[in-house]
């Protein structure tokens, strides 16, 4: 790799990596940590693959069974809103032993009562009134959304495993070991995906099980490579105290209330797509249009945590805004090219196994979905930079403008005439693209870009 990540963890001297070309950096560290993205939301579009190829096969109501699956991810993401930002925890504060111990209490803590939200989700009377009238659905639905939510109780500590060790092993500079738990985590997905169901399982319990399998054993690969790979201390200095209950909460109440925010907008949606003609259907097209776009556009949030891993590096630091364009330009050519043209419906078709209003839907979701990249990558940046500054502070204003965009667009769209997948992937683009200029105004004057920051026109 032309990353020296040696360097990069022993904090060496700028001038021992200032030989490398910064946009071969940023490549180096970017190309493993984007492929870590695509190939986790690669097998869930294996195992919504797999729920349509078994459900012909067998007969069954292939729209049913993927809106189940659709849901139950949705609230399962929900539910784990509290431990999404572990890693930007991890990333931000550290990789000395006392503070690993502190910030993996703060996550235990987390992780306790998102298990204890899915539960009462998956097993409980309460859960069933919620799936069924706040999400909107119908009685028959909401139990298969509940059938699939029953294995995921164990969600909340495979994500949170994976969150910090994700974010120590980034701060280190280490994203090659990503890719490659990733891989290993995704082959055991997929071939679950198709043998389970070959031997009489159930399609949708089938790939509730086989998605868990997968990341459980990602995560616990993470977890071992981390271990080895703790930044080492400096031997002039003396331990850093950890840090303190309030200050890690003080930093982690804005990005969990963010994630919480940005994982709820699916719910939010899908409430919107449950009360139109055919809901199956809509809420079907839509999970796969979202799924698809975001192996091209999702790898691309992880942008925010460059500022931080590079944050000793002035060169690199100055080129970043100018990678962050190339790649979001890239992606909206890439997407526009396959899903403004006959290409995309045909790669669905034979890669998804979709037909009829299914693949419409889809195909129309996509299309509106190639915009994602611009609105993402202006977001991402702004995150990096508060994560950077460690001004979270504005993901509070940002969450909720977030939220207030994707309601505004549900509400006023359908007037003009917008229904189905394509309202529901405009709203989720209204939400992207307002959070994303919510932050960029609060964070204005607060802190300096990433380019004066490298000049030295700032202080650290």
């Amino acid at each position: 790799m032309d990353l020296d990540n040696n360097a990069l963890r022993a904090g060496a001297p700028a001038d021992v990596r200032a030989d490398r070309r910064p946009l071969r950096i940023l490549t180096g560290f970017t190309l493993p940590l984007a492929s870590v993205i695509i190939l986790q939301l690669v097998g869930r579009q294996a195992i919504v693959a797999g729920l349509s190829w078994h459900g012909q096969a067998h007969g069954q109501d292939v729209a049913f069974d993927i809106a189940a699956f659709v849901v139950a991810i949705a609230l399962s993401f929900l539910a784990c809103a509290p431990i999404e930002g572990l890693g930007m925890l991890a990333l931000a504060h550290g990789d000395d032993p006392a503070t690993r111990r502190r910030i993996s209490a703060f996550a235990g803590l987390l992780t306790l009562l998102s298990t204890l939200a899915l539960a009462l989700l998956a097993f409980s009377s309460a859960g069933f009134w919620f799936i069924s009238n706040v999400q909107g659905l119908d009685d028959e639905l909401a139990r298969r959304v509940q059938q699939a939510l029953a294995p995921m109780v164990l969600w909340p500590l495979i994500l949170a495993t994976m969150a910090m060790a994700s974010g120590w092993l980034k701060r280190g500079g280490h994203g090659f070991p990503l890719a490659v738990a990733n891989v290993i985590g995704l082959a055991t997905t997929v071939g679950l995906v198709v043998s389970l169901p070959a031997v009489g399982m159930d399609p949708l319990e089938a790939g509730m099980l086989a998605y868990l399998t997968g990341q459980g054993l990602r995560a616990g690969l993470l977890l071992l490579l981390a271990a080895r790979g703790r930044e080492p201390d400096s031997p002039n200095a003396a331990p850093a105290p950890p840090p303190g209950w309030r200050e890690l909460t003080g930093f982690y109440a804005p990005l969990a209330w963010n994630s919480t925010m940005m994982l709820a907008s699916r719910p939010l949606i899908q409430w919107f797509l449950a009360r139109q003609d055919n809901p199956e259907i809509v809420l079907a097209g839509f999970g796969v249009a979202f799924g698809i776009s975001q192996i091209f556009y999702g790898w691309l949030n992880d942008l925010r945590s460059h500022a931080t891993a590079f944050r000793e590096q002035p060169q690199v630091l100055a080129k970043l805004p100018d990678f962050a364009i190339g790649l979001c330009a890239l992606m909206t050519g890439l997407m526009a090219a396959l899903f403004w043209t006959p290409l995309g419906r045909l790669l669905v078709a034979r890669l998804m196994g979709l037909q009829g209003e299914i693949l419409d839907e889809a195909c129309a979701g996509l299309a509106v979905m190639a915009f994602c990249p611009m609105v993402v990558t202006l977001r991402a940046y702004y995150q990096g930079l508060a994560v950077l500054h460690r001004q979270t502070n504005s993901y509070f204003t940002s969450a909720i403008v977030r939220i207030v965009g994707i309601a505004a667009v549900l509400a006023l769209l359908p007037g003009l005439g917008l229904n189905g997948s394509v309202l529901g992937t405009c709203g989720l683009i209204g939400g992207f693209l307002t959070e994303g200029l919510a932050l960029a105004w609060s964070l204005h004057g607060a802190v300096p870009s990433l380019r004066l920051r490298a000049a030295g026109q700032y202080g650290q």
